[in-house]
């Protein structure tokens, strides 16, 4: 999956102990408008956010895992 490179700056500034909802939410809120803009945009789009900040996070949390680890 390709992440959007603003959601990859959104996310990053975000950290691996926050939980996905946490991220979420924070991602939400610097949209241009936070939860009024997430809401009006269509199921599908709403649906891409959110698998985009989730896999961003996501590996985020398994880069962080590697480096504390010395996997990586």
């Amino acid at each position: 999956m390709v992440i959007h490179p603003i959601i990859r700056q959104i996310v990053d500034r975000c950290h691996v102990s926050e939980t996905h909802e946490e991220v979420l939410e924070y991602a939400i809120s610097r949209l241009k408008e936070g939860q009024i803009t997430f809401d009006a945009m269509p199921k599908k789009d709403q649906t891409k956010f959110k698998r985009q900040v989730k896999t961003c996070h996501s590996k985020n949390i398994k880069q962080y895992c590697q480096i504390m680890n010395g996997t990586f």
